[in-house]
């Protein structure tokens, strides 16, 4: 199957939990435009549990999480869609919950395009007082960063 010349050539995923009842999720979406001309696209992401396939946020549940704009001739532009969802399963040594985010560029007539996917965890990692925290949690082999 011949790629379209509209397609996404990346796909980049960064969470932030709060480690309480929710994560922020930024979308980055390059999109590349190899036909001669701008195009009108609208590019859509959706967030589905790895484990189960079911869909778990998307456009239905945040608006921005889909976005209509013009793309130039002969170029590559990174987008970002930025949401909140609630309730995440975070990555963890002991449970691995894995998210799959697919993301999918549209025409002007709404003829899917292309479309690509990632897979990713939701975790907070940190260095604190010379300690691994994976998170807010301790590592519990007591790991201890020691600098130089």
């Amino acid at each position: 199957m011949a790629t379209n010349k509209i397609f996404v050539q990346n796909l980049r995923i960064v969470s932030v939990p709060d480690l309480v009842d929710s994560a922020d999720l930024d979308v980055k979406v390059t999109v590349n435009n190899t036909s001669p001309s701008r195009a009108e696209i609208t590019i859509k992401a959706w967030v589905y549990d790895e484990a189960t396939g079911e869909l778990v946020w998307g456009p239905v549940d945040d608006s921005n999480l889909q976005s209509t704009l013009t793309i130039s001739r002969d170029s590559s532009q990174e987008f970002s869609l930025a949401t909140t969802m609630p309730h995440p399963k975070l990555w963890h040594f002991d449970h691995p919950n894995l998210y799959r985010v697919v993301s999918e560029i549209y025409d002007g007539k709404g003829t899917l395009l292309h479309k690509k996917e990632d897979t990713f965890g939701i975790r907070k990692v940190e260095l604190k007082e010379g300690k691994f925290y994976l998170n807010d949690e301790a590592d519990k082999a007591s790991w201890y960063y020691a600098p130089c």
